[in-house]
């Protein structure tokens, strides 16, 4: 392959960044930037801008962070905005309605002028951006305003702010898995005009003297909360929430929180409507001195069955009037007495749902029904509470109707002893065969919430069995503390009531006969259970009351064990907060009810191996953002995971968790943290859906995909987590996966990430960008028997890894070379598809084979030790100054495609073969037997210069290209012209059917095509081409080489005659020499008899067809020459 000069070429163990600032533009360093990594997006309103404040002479990267962030001043004047790709930083424009990122190092950027933006984003915990120090005003600017916590804890904003539009906190890429908390201090009289949204795990917080709420005109919690601190008189005069702006709950909380004193706190907020999920009003503070508190909603009201709500007080629960911590509901009246609320209206003390709540003349009270026997539970209308206290529960002795059941048993603290397998209870009174449910400290291998029966009693102590008169449950450790209550019997009978709540002890259900947990009527309706601190296990069928079709709510961050595998309520189970557990998908209900997460909930219904799996015809809805997490042993769901929440697998070792539906398409995180493998048939990607998150501590996680062709646009993968190994499967059995967003590395230790699968069909493709974590490094590895393709401009700096199959970087095309920094380990397949030049500065080793694909140029600049083959189908190989390739079995070189071998201290001895078209050259000795017949073409030196050849066939129709840039210097330099020099063996085997070609190409000092420096036409010239060991004269004959002269130009002057000579012919030349000579043209008097003379001995040669089109050294084709015949 022709060749031009040799370029410099960037080397990539040299970190690259995006831009090289407080300089000129660097157009080596800056790289074009795609924002594939972004986790959340600002709307159409605006661009994004990154915070750069406390190193604006730094480089930036998009792909971690680094160096961005830090305090400083955000103006209108001061360059200290990064948009992603620009060499330098600018100013904000106020005019731009842009979204400002915070991320990098933490720090407080103080606001030197009045801004307009329109969002923030924090993908760093800590920021906080202060209005008040030079009283400016921060104004959210768009019609719809974002504020992302990107999976961080805390931000700030201090001091006034404004703005016309609407303002949603959001968590994200990341939903509400890392809980954010937004505080507004500092004063700010006014706020937003607009609505209010904050999404699951969202806390918007005022503080201070801020009243950021006191304008909105409306309110939205879906899964998030407004929490409102005061600490003294002047706050608790402020008004902080406009009084009449209604509040739409779709789970969440609302937090007063104010310290305790002599200070008299209220607040007024608008009505409350109740759509889904779990609210929670909460004031979070005991008043314990001569203060109080009143937190006043404008009203409360229910769309929907399924919703529900938790009145908070510390210490007290909420009080009545005339008392110290106080909740209140305008226009709510008084509940009549043994009634209550709903069942899905609750109280407590802050994290204790202790009761149902009622109404006391409008404040919120608990319910507080005495304990009473079972005989007296005789009134539908009615709520009732027992206390099983140290011995047996309740037994049913006909079926009862009632509203709600409440439980009070206190914890009984029993101990548990190992080597006797014995509960010690003194003074209980339980008798073989009695239900009993363990909660608090229960002993390993006993389930929290599940009925056991009492065998062997005796005093004091007793045994426990699964079922009734079993085998004795081994107690694996000694407890104390262990919590322990008597159950209700159903004996024979029937539950019938829309509420379940244990308070201050568990509660539990059991029935040796075909008792049931049912609806009181025939109308389709709701059973809610509520638990916090305790639990409630129910181990008897739940099922519908003829055509009342039962839907189960869970609510309270408690535990509900559905102990009973043959539950056949078709209304499907509602997790408002909390844990269901159970001992497998029978306990779900009938397969066609659905699971709904309103809320962040547990279901852990895989605890015995090896674990569960959900019917098909079961979906699994996540509404409201919701977080749904599953433990236990293996899961596997083979229905659809719908809605607009995510999946959180949370650390559990060696086990999986499999979406074996054929349409997953909800839009939130995916997360698997811990050992074992995430199996995902098929998934959601649009913009905006939330992360694939892998990884753990010192933890080996993998994903395999197993549905169809998949291609990742919206979604990022992340390796979450310290140290540890994640591994990416396709093991698609129909099509290819591509990942085209960058990989996030956001946690800190060093990790490896491993590219496999059982797929062998077309290649799989990570189009995204691969960094290190800020600190450490990443190590690449590829396994499995498929192709996986590297697309994108890597920044990892560990070591590559090829355990099987193929690993290509680049996919051919531009912008997508796909190269890696650091050590390369090949025991299989490593392909460079190339589009523009990529050096690998760094070793690449083992035993596998390296092919050459794509137009651009591969430098090989390291000490490369691999023993597989080398093949040169495209472009250009360079072997660098540095770079050896003697370990390769053999090196195979195609048409059109160049080998340039250029280390002057290491002899090139790996066998080379090359095709029609090839070009083989370069600067450093190649101690191989070379034979330049058939097409190939020989390019010494680096355009021009020379190459030494130990063994140098010339055969038939092989090309010697050569190339001078200046007439008058020396042989083998630059300036100059090539030489190639044959010291040990040279064999000429060319004929004068099939002559040698040389072709004489000019060139400029700059080592493009052009006019030969200080050529003239009317001298003559003598230039030694070859210097051979051997005497040539016996095999030289003119008519064994022909002269191409088509890249030669002299200007507008035409040249003289070239010829072909033995070095002897030549002063100063032998016999083992070839020269090219020049004759000059005559002088204006004798040009016609020069012309005529010509005529009769033209050594000039007509040129081959096909002649290939010129290289320079890093592999381009010259775009300034044209390739042509004639």
């Amino acid at each position: 392959m022709p060749r031009k000069r040799m370029h410099s070429v960037q080397r990539f163990a040299v970190s690259t960044v995006h831009r090289q600032k407080g300089s000129a533009m660097n157009t080596s360093l800056v790289r074009t930037v795609v924002l594939a990594l972004v986790l959340t997006l600002a709307g159409a309103h605006g661009g994004t801008l990154h915070w750069d404040g406390a190193n604006p002479t730094d480089a930036n990267s998009l792909l971690t962070g680094a160096t961005l962030g830090g305090a400083g001043i955000w103006d209108t004047s001061t360059e200290n905005w990064w948009d992603g790709a620009s060499a330098a930083d600018a100013a904000w424009n106020n005019a731009g309605s842009d979204t400002a990122v915070f991320w990098g190092t933490a720090g407080t950027v103080t606001l030197g002028d009045d801004i307009s933006t329109g969002g923030l984003e924090l993908r760093t915990t800590g920021y906080t951006v202060n209005a008040s120090t030079q009283a400016k005003t921060l104004t959210f600017s768009a019609a719809d305003n974002t504020i992302t916590l990107g999976n961080v804890a805390a931000a700030t904003l201090t001091g006034a702010v404004a703005g016309t539009g609407n303002l949603i906190v959001t968590g994200g890429a990341y939903g509400g898995q890392t809980a954010g908390t937004l505080t507004l201090n500092g004063t700010s009289t006014g706020g937003w005009s607009g609505t209010t949204t904050v999404t699951t795990g969202m806390t918007l917080a005022l503080a201070d003297s801020n009243q950021a709420l006191i304008g909105t005109s409306g309110i939205s919690l879906a899964g998030g909360g407004i929490r409102l601190t005061n600490t003294n008189a002047s706050q608790a005069a402020l008004n902080r929430v406009h009084d009449t702006a209604g509040i739409t709950a779709n789970g969440g909380a609302i937090t007063f929180t104010n310290s305790s004193g002599t200070t008299v706190y209220t607040e007024t907020l608008g009505a409350v409507a109740l759509n889904s999920g779990l609210l929670s009003v909460v004031e979070a503070n005991n008043q314990t001195g001569s203060g109080s508190q009143t937190l006043t909603l404008g009203g409360l009201t229910r769309n929907g069955s399924t919703n529900a709500v938790h009145f908070a007080a510390a210490g007290t629960g909420p009080q009545a009037a005339g008392n110290k911590n106080r909740i209140v509901v305008t226009g709510a009246g008084t509940t009549a007495a043994g009634e209550i609320i709903g069942p899905w209206a609750t109280t407590g003390g802050t994290g204790v749902l202790s009761d149902y709540a009622v109404y006391a003349a409008d404040h919120v009270v608990p319910a507080a029904i005495a304990a009473s026997g079972e005989p007296t539970w005789t009134d539908a209308a009615r709520a009732y509470t027992f206390d099983a206290q140290m011995g047996t529960g309740p037994t049913l002795t006909a079926a009862r109707t009632i509203t709600a059941l409440r439980s009070v048993t206190a914890n009984n603290n029993a101990t548990t002893t190992n080597a006797t397998d014995r509960v010690t209870l003194s003074g209980h009174t339980f008798v073989d065969g009695d239900a009993v449910v363990l909660y608090y400290y229960n002993p390993t291998g006993f389930n929290n919430g599940q009925v056991y029966y009492v065998i062997n009693a005796a005093p004091d102590t007793f045994q426990l069995a699964a079922t009734p008169g079993g085998t004795v449950v081994s107690l694996n450790n000694d407890r104390s503390g262990v919590g322990v209550s008597g159950a209700v019997n159903l004996g024979g009978n029937d539950l019938r009531t829309t509420g379940l709540l244990a308070g201050s002890g568990p509660l539990g259900i059991f029935d040796a006969g075909d008792g049931v947990v049912t609806l009181p009527g025939t109308e389709p309706g709701t059973l809610h259970v509520n638990s916090q601190t305790s639990s409630v296990g129910i181990g008897v069928p739940v099922t519908d009351n003829g055509t009342g079709v039962l839907t189960l709510v869970k609510s309270g961050s408690g535990l509900l064990h559905l102990g009973n595998s043959a539950n056949t309520f078709s209304g499907g189970l509602v997790i408002n907060e909390g844990t269901v557990s159970c001992p497998g998908d029978g306990a779900l209900g009938t397969p066609g009810g659905d699971i709904i997460f309103n809320g962040n909930g547990t279901l852990n219904c895989a605890a015995a191996y090896p674990g569960m799996t959900l019917n098909s015809a079961r979906d699994i809805v996540l509404n409201n953002g919701a977080i749904a997490q599953f433990t236990g042993l293996n899961v596997t769901i083979e229905g659809n995971v719908t809605g607009s929440g995510g999946i959180f697998r949370p650390v559990i070792s060696n086990v999986s968790l499999t979406l074996n539906g054929q349409s997953n398409s909800f839009a939130g995180p995916l997360i698997y943290y811990g050992s074992g493998y995430l199996t995902v048939r098929s998934l959601s990607d649009t913009a905006g859906d939330g992360v694939i998150g892998l990884g753990g501590s010192n933890q080996a996680v993998g994903f395999n995909w197993t549905g169809g062709e998949q291609r990742f646009d919206g979604r990022q993968f992340v390796l979450l987590g310290t140290t540890g190994t994640i591994t990416l499967n396709n093991n698609s059995t129909t099509g290819p996966l591509t990942i085209a967003t960058d990989l996030g590395v956001p946690g800190a230790g060093s990790k490896t990430l491993t590219l496999s699968g059982t797929y062998t069909g077309s290649a799989n493709v990570f189009a995204g960008r691969i960094p290190n974590p800020n600190g450490n490094t990443l190590s690449l590895t590829k396994a499995g028997n498929g192709t996986w393709i590297l697309a994108a401009e890597n920044r990892y700096t560990g070591t590559t890894t090829v355990s099987a199959g193929t690993l290509q970087l680049g996919d051919g095309t531009s912008g997508h070379d796909g190269a890696v920094a650091g050590p390369i380990v090949n025991n299989a397949t490593l392909i460079f598809d190339n589009y523009g030049p990529v050096t690998q500065a760094d070793a690449i080793t083992g035993t596998g084979s390296l092919t050459k694909n794509g137009p651009g140029a591969l430098t090989l600049a390291g000490p490369n030790g691999y023993t597989g083959t080398t093949t040169v189908n495209s472009g250009t190989l360079l072997v660098d100054t540095a770079g050896t390739l003697n370990t390769t079995s053999g090196i195979t070189v195609a048409e059109g495609a160049a080998l340039f071998y250029n280390n002057p201290d290491i002899a090139l001895t790996a066998t080379v073969s090359a095709d029609a078209g090839a070009t083989i050259g370069g600067t450093g000795a190649i101690d191989s037997a070379l034979v330049i017949a058939g097409g190939v073409i020989l390019s010494p030196g680096a355009s021009p210069g020379s190459q030494s050849y130990a063994d140098l066939t010339w055969g038939e129709g092989g090309i010697y290209r050569w190339e001078i840039n200046q007439a008058e210097t020396a042989e083998g330099g630059n300036p100059g012209w090539d030489l190639a020099v044959a010291p040990d063996a040279f064999t000429l085997e060319a004929s004068a059917a099939d002559p040698f070609v040389i072709e004489v190409v000019s060139l400029g000092l700059d080592n493009t095509p052009g006019d030969v420096h200080d050529f003239n036409p009317r001298q003559d010239y003598s230039w030694k081409i070859l210097d051979a060991a051997a005497d040539l004269a016996a095999d030289y004959a003119a008519e064994k080489f022909m002269l191409d002269l088509t890249g030669f130009t002299a200007g507008a002057s035409p040249h003289g005659e070239f010829s072909l000579v033995l070095g002897s012919a030549v002063p100063g030349g032998d016999s083992t020499q070839l020269w090219l000579t020049h004759a000059r043209i005559p002088e204006p008097g004798t040009l016609l008899l020069g012309a005529l003379a010509a005529a009769a001995v033209v050594t000039r040669r007509p040129a081959r067809a096909g002649r290939q089109p010129r290289l320079d050294k890093s592999g381009a084709p010259d775009a300034a020459q044209d390739v042509h015949t004639h």
